[in-house]
């Protein structure tokens, strides 16, 4: 959804706010609801293993940039991520290691791309699938419709919150920006949950404890 459309939930309770502060309150809104709660992810395609290479792309949707990898999934395993320190004690020779496949990744360098280890060599036509987390760039122009659709009233308060909380603003309200503000952290904690459940219906369960000997 493009962000000029998002304007009439915001501007009747800032009058006077200009555009493009409008819009830059929404953007970091956006960013620092996603940031906190990880509940823009997506599946990507699969990616076919190459011999020899280590390193994968992982894509961005248009307005968004890769916060973190979630999870790496090739044929029927999980690859587990790694800090380098790991992988030193895991694969010494990690350099020049080859497997037919990978169980390692980690991303040294930019997040946009990731490094499998053992390298593969032989993999016969394996992928590798990529679930990463976003949040939108800072110049973007538009926000995801499911974001928005499951997400309207926080995200729309955290903006409002950023402008009434702005002193010495003709759109300045601390009063009633503390309470945006209120409802915007509200709505991070849900969707904090709402992550914690994969975004679907249900309870999360826990392993009933055993009591006596």
């Amino acid at each position: 959804m493009k962000l000029e459309a998002l304007f009439p939930y915001i501007l009747p309770d800032v009058p006077g706010a200009p555009d493009v502060t409008v819009k830059q309150a929404l953007i970091n809104s956006a960013i620092e609801f996603c940031t906190l709660t990880h509940v823009w992810d997506e599946i990507q395609d699969p990616l076919p293993l190459v011999d020899g290479q280590a390193d994968y792309d992982v894509d961005s949707p248009n307005g968004g940039r890769v916060l973190t990898v979630k999870n790496v999934w090739a044929l029927n395993r999980e690859l587990r991520p790694v800090t380098m320190n790991e992988l030193v004690q895991l694969i010494p020779n990690w350099q020049e290691a080859t497997g037919s496949m990978p169980a390692y990744y980690n991303t040294p360098g930019d997040l946009g791309s990731i490094t499998v280890y053992p390298i593969p060599v032989g993999a016969n036509g394996a992928t590798i699938t990529i679930r990463a987390v976003y949040t939108p760039s800072l110049n973007a122009v538009l926000l995801p419709d499911p974001l928005i659709n499951r997400y309207l009233e926080p995200l729309m308060s955290g903006a409002k919150a950023r402008l009434m909380l702005t002193p010495g603003k003709g759109w300045s309200n601390p009063q009633l920006g503390a309470y945006h503000q209120q409802q915007f952290d509200d709505g991070v904690l849900k969707a904090k949950i709402d992550v914690l459940h994969d975004k679907t219906q249900g309870s999360l369960r826990v392993k009933p404890l055993r009591f006596g000997f």
